[in-house]
């Protein structure tokens, strides 16, 4: 099965030496990963440092326009459908993860076929159920099975067109997800609990501005290795 990684990093020193070091931490072969840049056609010492890195760790470097978390979203899917890959990781380069996350989720997505998206990290709280199959809805009703928040995502190519054009009116990909409406369908959502990757960052919610930076609910460890779980 062929599986994409893609991290999205704009000029945050920092987090992109953290990402590098998060990934061979955990066993991902960096020559697996793509980082895709935004480039705002300036005098850019971040991508310069990108590409130091590159000529290190052999990773790939997409760059594009500056477009932001949506286009950031947009342009990860499109490489990767261009690429034929029938999954991807979206992931922002300010997470942590537990151990071999990558193994794992590979080895659930082989067993679970016909997965809409996964995730690896949630900022809310959800059924304890492992696999949740549930009638979309829209983004305003949030009822027993709502969710909301993820910086690590794993998600099919045959869902990304529609998933990408719903992200035009919609920030996240969970939102635009819940916003999908298709008559009778389902969609098949994996979520790890525990969760397997956590935020370090200090982004606050645009859309509950009254909670705290986003932290997945129920991390389990940077220390703890994901193949457990399976």
């Amino acid at each position: 099965m062929d599986v994409g990684i893609g991290i999205a990093t704009y000029k945050r020193t920092k987090y992109l030496d953290h990402i590098i070091k998060e990934m061979i931490r955990t066993n991902v072969d960096l020559k697996d990963v793509v980082f895709f840049v935004d480039d705002d056609n300036e005098k850019d010492s971040f991508l310069k440092e990108v590409r130091k890195h590159q000529k290190t760790y052999g990773f790939k470097v997409v760059t594009n326009p500056h477009s932001g978390h949506r286009g950031n979203f947009t342009n990860i899917g499109n490489y990767f459908k261009e690429k034929g890959y029938e999954y991807y990781f979206y992931i922002e380069d300010d997470t942590v993860f537990c151990k071999n996350w990558f193994q794992c989720s590979v080895k659930i997505l082989d067993e679970l076929k016909g997965i809409t998206f996964g995730l690896l990290a949630l900022y809310c709280g959800y059924p304890h159920s492992r696999l949740l199959k549930i009638r979309p809805y829209i983004h305003e009703n949030r009822g027993d099975n709502w969710f909301w928040g993820s910086c690590a995502w794993l998600l099919s190519i045959d869902w990304f067109d529609e998933i990408a054009e719903q992200m035009k009116k919609n920030h996240n990909p969970d939102t635009a997800v819940l916003s999908m409406k298709m008559e009778g369908a389902y969609y098949r959502i994996f979520v790890f609990a525990p969760n397997i990757a956590q935020h370090i960052g200090q982004a606050e919610s645009s859309i509950l501005p009254d909670i705290p930076p986003h932290r997945s609910w129920d991390f389990w460890g940077e220390d703890k290795d994901a193949m457990r779980l399976v």
